[in-house]
């Protein structure tokens, strides 16, 4: 008997299988709640369908659908909707069950679960049917979304207070050397997974203070701040923004290039954060110019706090004060930035300067002055630029 021609039309079937799409839909783009419950309705009957020619009695009990092994809302989401849509659908066929897999449960028992990957910008839902009696594979769908916004919170975080639960966020794998770009204004949510830090590269398209923020983190977040090479450190920040989140100020220049690591506070710190890069304006000068002893501001005593500007990394600003009888003076800044201050007597001979005496990096200086002239001069320390407020009191 020739078996010949079986063996050609099984080769064609076959070579037609292996070089057709495995899987042919495209991937579905879901922004809402609506659109997630319309493709879990839709695998929910195909699942139905398969149940319909596995027989009748069947048992089906419903396991996890992770995400890369940890458990994430979209997870949770799939499991409670397709047991839910199962349930409406009332099969005679089969029955849903909640506990586990018995000796009197086990014939005909099948259990529904699932593992979610992100595979490039989508994310792909493997969903299995598996005989408990000997853990053969029913059925396999798979079930394909983008990458959206609203798909990305649902698979980004389960339990913040679990470091093995947070996952890679989609920017990953960011380093110091290939940082994520970040626009200013622009709110970019994260996560910190085990042994991870995130790295930002931020651009200043305008000069100003540039504010550098986190914000709805589960964790403890630190910040530092790097010039454009990633290297050399500027700054770093623990809690000085809201509810222990970092936050660091710093004056940029136009087009101006800084790099940015967040990370935990800890070694074991992990969850989810945002991250934003905000560029604010500094404020006008009333009192300038202002740049030489020559130029000098009159302050009057009592007259209260002044608010001014270093509009440049060259800028100094000076101001006067005629002091009626030898007193007591006391002059500090309070700003964003690291204040420098000098004091002069009448003659342009220096007095008194400081640097880091006041809080946070500005300049208090406070000590016995003679009746007559006294100028101030403010700067800030290796160029730095921004809005201060000079305190003078005597």
């Amino acid at each position: 008997m020739n078996y010949q021609p079986k063996r050609v039309l099984f080769g064609l079937l076959l070579a037609a299988f292996l070089s057709a799409p495995l899987f042919a839909q495209s991937p579905a783009a879901v922004e809402t709640l609506e659109q997630l419950d319309g493709e879990a309705a839709k695998l929910g009957a195909a699942i139905i369908q398969k149940l319909g020619t596995l027989g009748t009695g069947l048992r089906i009990r419903f396991g996890e659908f992770s995400f890369e092994g940890t458990d994430t809302s979209l997870g949770t989401y799939l499991t409670n909707q397709l047991a839910a849509v199962l349930v409406k659908a009332g099969g005679s066929g089969y029955t849903i069950i909640t506990g586990p897999v018995t000796a009197s449960t086990g014939e005909n028992a099948y259990t529904l679960s699932g593992e979610i990957l992100q595979l490039g910008a989508n994310i792909r839902v493997y969903t299995k049917l598996t005989r408990s009696q000997d853990s053969s594979l029913g059925a396999v769908w798979n079930t394909d979304f983008t990458l959206s916004s609203f798909i990305e919170d649902l698979t980004a975080v389960s339990s913040p207070s679990s470091s093995n639960r947070v996952r890679r966020d989609s920017y990953e794998t960011d380093s110091r050397d290939a940082p994520v770009a970040a626009a200013i204004g622009a709110w970019i949510s994260r996560t910190i997974h085990e042994g991870d830090e995130d790295w930002f590269q931020v651009s200043s398209d305008r000069a100003g203070v540039l504010v550098l923020e986190t914000s709805n983190s589960s964790f403890d977040p630190y910040m530092e701040l790097y010039d454009e090479s990633g290297y050399n450190q500027l700054d770093e920040d623990d809690d000085g923004g809201d509810n222990s989140n970092p936050r660091i100020e710093v004056n940029a220049e136009a087009g101006q290039v800084f790099i940015v690591k967040v990370r935990g506070y800890g070694s074991s710190e992990t969850g989810d954060y945002r991250f934003r890069a905000n560029l604010e304006a500094v404020e006008e000068d009333a009192t300038e110019p202002n740049d030489s002893i020559e130029q000098a501001t009159l302050l009057e005593l009592g007259s209260g706090p002044l608010s001014a500007s270093l509009r440049s990394r060259s800028d100094v600003d000076f101001y006067r004060l005629e002091i009626p009888a030898a007193g007591r003076l006391t002059v500090y800044t309070e700003s964003r930035m690291d204040t420098l201050l000098t004091l002069y007597d009448g003659e342009g001979e220096i007095i008194d300067e400081d640097d880091d005496s006041g809080n946070g990096g500005n300049a208090r200086i406070s000590r016995d002055v003679p009746a007559g002239t006294v100028y101030i001069k403010v700067r800030g320390y290796d160029g730095e630029r921004g809005s201060y407020t000079l305190h003078f009191e005597y």
